[in-house]
């Protein structure tokens, strides 16, 4: 997901600017510093958290010393869902009558799709909704046997909708841009989710990293949206596994911790990565920390180490053919380039040509009005 909420304005001028729903920016002025203790309000880590292997107290308080962010980037493209380990009355309403349609439209026999999973007696009554329970797993088999993933069983269920807690985590996972409006909006449909689903945690953290971006967008208040987003930190630092939703929600944190941190809970988050090797889409979680850690380079003028890891992200966008990401990496790559060698060797030309065949006006003025701000006169 790419988003964008506010924009990049000139440095005497504060405006949120992000390039990322979920991983919010701050554009600042440059006499706006944060000092020591405004990370000291973070909270700490539990004793005995895997956190303490990564974050030390040091570098945890370190000063960050930004001064002007712009276009921080995350795509999610995952959906992670919660799955129960037994469906009861309500809960499998239609489901019998769902998969006899499928099974009957795919010229499947009751015997085919239950064989070596359960009698087809009772199969036969799980069709005809006379059973009012089943294992999540033996329904998980059936659907293996008629091809279907329970993603888009779960889709031909709702009448081919996406239910609502979907239709929000679709939103947010693959919005492209996003305005102040946009934001409130999302924000208000996970208000609406979580009144009749309270304990509904991703949706709660993904409210909380809405409202900090909203902080952002209208005032640009670093510290209160670090304040915000702190809680979902504090969650996030007392697991000891991390699991696809922690680490989407750990990338869009990232921005507030001090570099050196960041890049040691990138390091942290891609052990817990490659245990997902070849899952869906992984490579896309792994280009936007790359890319989201090298911004935090750039705003500390670290532009060699910024270069490093952009290049890694520009192998694994063609890799994935992630155009957009490309273009960001290609303009961001000629940013440090013009740092570095006085010339940006056309890499931002070539990733605003890139935008400008996929029509992405909106992106293009963003990104021009970022290459003006670094541009050495």
């Amino acid at each position: 997901m790419i988003s964008i909420a506010g924009r990049t304005l000139s440095a005497g001028t504060a405006r949120a600017c992000s390039l990322s729903l979920g991983a919010p920016a701050a554009t600042l002025s440059s006499q706006n510093k944060f000092c020591c203790s405004r990370w000291s309000r973070l909270p700490s880590i539990p004793i005995n958290s895997p956190w303490h292997e990564v974050l030390s107290s040091p570098t945890f308080g370190e000063e960050p010393h930004y001064s002007s962010f712009a276009l921080f980037l995350q795509i999610f493209g995952q959906k992670v869902y919660n799955m129960p380990k037994r469906i009861l009355g309500d809960d499998m309403k239609h489901y019998g009558k769902i998969i006899k349609e499928i099974r009957v439209g795919k010229g499947y026999s009751q015997q085919y799709v239950c064989e070596n999973i359960c009698t087809q007696g009772n199969y036969s009554k799980f069709e005809i909704e006379e059973s009012r329970e089943i294992k999540f797993s033996i329904l998980n088999d059936f659907l293996g046997r008629l091809d279907i993933s329970f993603e888009e069983f779960n889709y031909i269920s709702n009448n081919y909708e996406m239910q609502d807690r979907q239709k929000i985590l679709h939103q947010f996972y693959n919005q492209t841009y996003n305005s102040e409006s946009a934001l409130y909006k999302l924000k208000n449909d996970c208000s609406a989710y979580l009144l009749k689903n309270p304990e509904d945690n991703l949706l709660l953290n993904i409210r909380t990293v809405l409202e900090g971006m909203i902080v952002l967008a209208k005032s640009s208040n670093f510290v209160q949206a670090t304040e915000i987003l702190s809680s979902i930190w504090k969650d996030l630092s007392r697991r000891n596994t991390l699991y696809l939703s922690d680490i989407y929600l750990l990338n869009a944190i990232l921005f507030i911790f001090p570099r050196h941190t960041a890049i040691e809970i990138k390091e942290f988050a891609f052990r817990h990565i490659e245990k997902y090797k070849g899952f869906q889409n992984i490579n896309k979680l792994k280009v936007n920390f790359l890319i989201n850690l090298s911004l935090i380079h750039i705003k500390e003028k670290d532009f060699a180490d910024a270069l490093i890891l952009l290049n890694d992200a520009i192998k694994k966008c063609k890799k994935e053919q992630l155009f957009i990401n490309l273009s960001i990496c290609y303009v961001r790559k000629g940013i440090c380039l013009n740092y570095l060698k006085n010339a940006d060797e056309g890499f931002c030309e070539k990733g605003l040509t890139i935008l400008r065949l996929l029509e992405q006006t909106e992106l293009i003025n963003l990104l021009e009005k970022e290459v003006n701000s670094h541009l050495l006169v």
